[in-house]
């Protein structure tokens, strides 16, 4: 991706559709501990966990140019438990890490908004989440030969 096609991204709406897919991603993950686990004290418990996560994600995404500093997350106790992201009867934790790993690349792109090192590392780091997330068989494949800018929102201009 050259310096060009950095100058047509759509921050905001690249940011948006990464909070969408990690709620998505915690909606499946709900889903699952709903089906595999009977309704016990426990399941009550981490379901609550659950909502309280979708809570805190809602507004973290209404508003990431304020939360994706992490002081101000743990200040306003906006820090999403790492359980929510691991798939329930496995010990996978990748997808909390890339989501950390995101966030923090977040927090340094919008204090260096305009230096193309930091959009590159944000939309890496966005690539990183979708190869994790991603179910695909062969992503170990074809997430390789995917430029950067196929993450990215484009602007969208009025004629």
């Amino acid at each position: 991706m050259d310096r060009f096609d950095l100058l047509y991204v759509d921050w905001d709406a690249t940011i948006a559709k990464f909070f969408a897919s990690v709620e998505d991603v915690l909606d499946a993950n709900y889903e699952r501990l709903a089906r595999k686990t009977k309704k016990t004290v426990d399941f009550y418990d981490r379901a609550h966990e659950f909502h309280r996560s979708f809570d805190k994600l809602r507004k973290i995404a209404e508003n990431p140019r304020k939360y994706a500093d992490y002081a101000t997350r743990v200040k306003e106790d906006m820090l999403i438990a790492p359980s929510v992201f691991i798939p329930y009867g496995t010990q996978d934790n990748t997808m909390y890490l890339e989501y950390t790993y995101m966030l923090r690349a977040l927090e340094n792109f919008y204090r260096n908004e305009k230096f193309d090192f930091e959009q590159r590392n944000l939309l890496t780091a966005i690539k990183k989440w979708n190869y994790v997330v991603s179910k695909n068989k062969f992503k170990d494949l074809y997430f390789g030969f995917l430029p950067l800018k196929y993450f990215a929102a484009k602007k969208q201009f009025q004629k």
